[in-house]
């Protein structure tokens, strides 16, 4: 018998305006098993994970500072582990008299694959009870041990009404350009009911 996961974490508050958090997991392959995981499709050994994160308060209700470490151990073969970091910061802007909500933020990877940069925002705005838009531009520039360098550029936007109690129609788009798409393109409705929606 074996641990194939296990995962902890705790949350500190020791400022009003200060949040803290520390997450850990572990994962092993389990090789008794008789059906594949996903795991084994990347790792034949064990996995452990880290995640840091620290919340600011600057403005209280208006504007937070969120900021996130991630770090992973793969053991990619036996004895063959490997290293991967993760950092992200973004702004969390909120203007609830206007219904206004903004996050820019950034981020960096690096792993034993490659690493890369990159720069998102988001806006989304609740017009009323019933009516809400959103909008998202990601732009991410890499390099990979491979020589596969490239840029990549995502566009978003989604937007939804309320037509009745709980049942929301909502549309949008999807831009994507990358090494694999050119252009890439998409457009999707969806018509959603919460069935225990309470007026």
């Amino acid at each position: 018998r074996m641990i194939s996961q296990a995962t902890t974490g705790l949350d500190i508050y020791p400022h009003s305006r200060l949040a803290l958090n520390a997450e850990f997991n572990y994962f092993n392959v389990n090789q008794g098993l008789d059906r594949q995981t996903i795991q084994e499709l990347y790792t034949k050994g064990r996995t452990l994970e880290g995640r840091f994160s620290a919340t600011w308060t600057i403005l209280p209700q208006y504007l937070k500072l969120v900021e996130n470490y991630y770090y992973d151990n793969i053991e990619v073969l036996p004895g063959d582990l490997r290293n991967n970091q993760r950092l992200d910061a973004g702004l969390e802007m909120i203007f609830d008299n206007i219904g206004l909500q903004f996050n820019p933020g950034y981020y960096f990877i690096k792993s034993f694959g490659g690493r890369l940069n990159g720069a998102r925002v988001l806006i989304h705005e609740q017009f009323n009870d019933l009516f809400y838009a959103e909008l998202s531009v990601d732009y991410t520039t890499y390099k990979k041990i491979t020589n596969d360098n490239d840029d990549a550029v995502s566009l978003y936007g989604w937007s939804g009404y309320e037509i009745v109690k709980g049942l929301v129609l909502s549309g949008g788009f999807e831009y994507n350009k990358n090494n694999l798409f050119d252009r890439d393109v998409r457009g999707s409705f969806r018509l959603d009911y919460l069935f225990d929606h309470k007026s």
